[in-house]
């Protein structure tokens, strides 16, 4: 439990060689207090804490230990602890480690952020039963096929980015195993949930990532494999040309995402107007609104919830549905949830349709941060829900 504790702590000196920062300031602190330390307990504990990084060769950093040592009182294997550490640390990669609204609060660095991104996709992890597999449960969004990330000074898809970095956790799963006996996992195994909107795609298709070399010079083979097994998710939509939509509503979605304001009300205020004046023209110039929801423009989307509002169809759950996930304003996604709202009214929500809003409400909430106003707004569609389905 201590080196879980300590392995970060060398973070307040930088990310990089962090696992060495930390083992040194484990030493700092351990010196200050000699009456909860042994040296022979912090050489464990150091040894562990530097294990943590994938460049530290385990075998060698504990070799100076026998198979079993002693450790305040109690007997330890240093190799199977540093193992077990390295593991954790590899599978602490989920939703609840990046929340989306404190990426937007804390101002990420561009560097970091394809790292809090690819702990978004990842729903949960299942470590199954013992000498089973370890399922990483993901949800992929619509944009990811055109994100465009940096890493280790090359440029590459956001989804390739993704797939290096579970080939990444298959080769420390592959590595600690040699040393968790019984605790080991001899497969692990992507579940990707289908990607909205694609029609063809009902159920989850699973990627097994199983044994194979060490050298992270070989995972390319494995990545463009995971990347074949999932075709759609590499194919972005269509984007309609301008042409095709009113030029004035193409300025007033430009206006739309320009909006910048000293307060959150006034900021709302301005783009009310705006929505006002895209959903005049997008009703009475009857614009497609499969080509709003297809252009991934957020001031256009915009105006298909504000036109969903103002005059529910029958399709638009799905419309709504497809582009919640790339919905990045709070003011975007509460013309989002109020037009769900508005579809729960009119009755134009189908059973199976239920399960979707529900989780799009608890991203939308989960990353809605201090905005009171689209809480709320959230809280008073889920009582719709329930009232509907009664």
């Amino acid at each position: 439990m201590l080196a879980i504790v300590a392995h970060d702590i060398g973070i307040i000196k930088g990310r990089e060689g962090h696992a060495d920062s930390s083992a040194r300031l484990l030493a700092t602190i351990a010196l200050g207090n000699q009456l909860l330390f042994e040296e022979h307990e912090t050489r464990i504990l150091q040894a562990v804490i530097r294990c943590h990084s994938s460049s530290v060769n385990l075998e060698s950093e504990c070799s100076r230990f026998a198979e079993r040592e002693v450790f305040a009182g109690h007997s330890v294997r240093p190799k199977f602890v540093a193992a077990l550490v390295r593991l954790s640390d590899e599978l602490d990669e989920d939703r609840r480690r990046a929340k989306a609204w404190v990426q937007d609060l804390a101002n990420v660095p561009e560097a970091s952020r394809p790292y809090w991104e690819f702990c978004q996709r990842i729903q949960g992890i299942d470590l199954g039963q013992p000498d089973g597999h370890i399922t990483f449960h993901a949800v992929f969004r619509r944009s990811d096929a055109e994100n465009i990330v940096h890493d280790n000074n090359r440029t590459i898809s956001f989804l390739r980015f993704f797939a290096n970095k579970m080939a990444k956790i298959n080769r420390e799963r592959q590595l600690t195993g040699r040393y968790l006996e019984g605790l080991a996992r001899h497969e692990l195994m992507v579940s990707v949930k289908p990607l909205e909107g694609v029609d063809k795609w009902k159920y989850p298709r699973v990627f097994v990532f199983s044994d194979g070399t060490l050298d992270p010079s070989d995972d390319n083979d494995v990545v463009d494999r995971f990347l074949r097994h999932f075709p759609e998710l590499d194919s972005p939509p269509e984007t309609p040309s301008p042409s095709e939509i009113p030029p004035e509503l193409m300025r007033l979605a430009g206006e739309y995402e320009g909006v910048r304001a000293a307060t959150r009300q006034e900021n709302a205020d301005k783009r009310n107007k705006v929505v006002r004046e895209m959903v005049q023209i997008a009703v009475s110039e009857q614009v497609s609104r499969d080509l709003l929801a297809q252009s991934r423009r957020q001031g256009l989307i915009a105006a298909l919830a504000g036109t969903i509002y103002s005059s529910p169809e029958e399709d638009d759950v799905d419309r709504l549905v497809t582009t919640s996930g790339i919905a990045k304003s709070h003011h975007l996604k509460y013309q989002i949830v109020l037009a769900f709202g508005t579809l729960i009214d009119k009755g134009l929500i189908r059973k199976d349709d239920y399960s979707h809003i529900d989780q799009i409400l608890a991203d939308f909430e989960r990353e809605a941060g201090d905005n009171r106003g689209l809480a709320i707004r959230i809280q008073n569609t889920r009582a719709h829900i329930r009232e509907a389905r009664m």
